[in-house]
């Protein structure tokens, strides 16, 4: 719903648990092909989605002024930090190829190597730059994604696939959840018990944090979360209280 009026923002599939499982097999099932493919190539079509996002600005703006009541200069700023976080997947994984073990004679080495389909799980608030990073980071080093969308941007969320599709990412290789708020725990449980699944990653409250963090130990799952309730402010006594005062309210909205 449009936080300004009310009226309907967008609409989204209403996926369950069996769409769960069927987006995993599409997405184990292409992940192979993915990973196998060079740095390089992967590196080319994530370039060419970072170049791609200004002629979808006029879009993603429309559509978080609609459903979360963001104004240009937020949508500006997402997009601008989106592009930065593509640029520094992209480097990373440059710097860090995938490797083979060919030294037999070692006593010990180290292999790096794509893990699998990787979840992620983004909030509404910075609704691109959250889940472009939460995408591009895995899809530089040959994982597939899925983004389980935030109930509240659902069409912005889609909208960044929209992008990566256009750029190349190869059909299967990312795929978008979205479902009503009431289904979210039935689809994140079935993502993270499904051993397909290696990686999930969750940006959002630590309410929510605590219980993926709880299922994904039941199934010995690593998983990265970022938290709220992180940014404590301390004013000292000498501080310039007005100045003390615009920096919490600019740090906390």
């Amino acid at each position: 719903m449009d936080p300004s009026t009310n009226l309907v923002a967008s609409r989204a599939a209403c996926g369950r648990s069996e769409d769960a499982e069927h987006m995993v097999a599409v997405a184990a099932a292409n992940f192979a092909k993915w990973a196998a493919t060079d740095v390089l190539e992967r590196a080319a079509v994530l370039r060419r989605a970072k170049a791609l996002i200004p002629k979808y600005r006029d879009r993603f703006a429309q559509l978080m002024l609609s459903e979360i009541g963001a104004v240009d200069d937020w949508v500006d700023f997402n997009i601008q930090v989106a592009a930065n976080a593509i640029e520094a997947a992209v480097n990373l994984a440059l710097k860090y190829p995938s490797t083979l073990h060919t030294d037999e004679t070692s006593d010990s080495y180290t292999i790096r190597q794509p893990a699998g389909v990787c979840l992620a799980i983004a909030p509404w608030n910075a609704p691109i730059v959250l889940a472009m990073r939460a995408i591009v980071f895995p899809l530089a080093f040959g994982n597939s994604v899925i983004l389980k969308a935030s109930e509240l941007s659902p069409a912005t969320h889609s909208l960044i696939a929209e992008v990566l599709d256009e750029a190349g990412v190869p059909k299967g290789v990312l795929s978008v959840m979205t479902n009503a708020p009431e289904h979210a725990e039935e689809v994140i449980s079935s993502f993270i018990a499904n051993p397909a699944v290696r990686r999930i990653n969750f940006t959002g409250s630590t309410r929510i944090g605590k219980i993926i963090a709880s299922i994904s130990a039941q199934h010995l799952k690593r998983c990265l979360l970022e938290l709220g309730g992180k940014s404590p402010l301390i004013v000292l006594k000498d501080a310039n209280l007005e100045l003390a005062a615009k920096a919490a309210v600019y740090g906390a909205f």
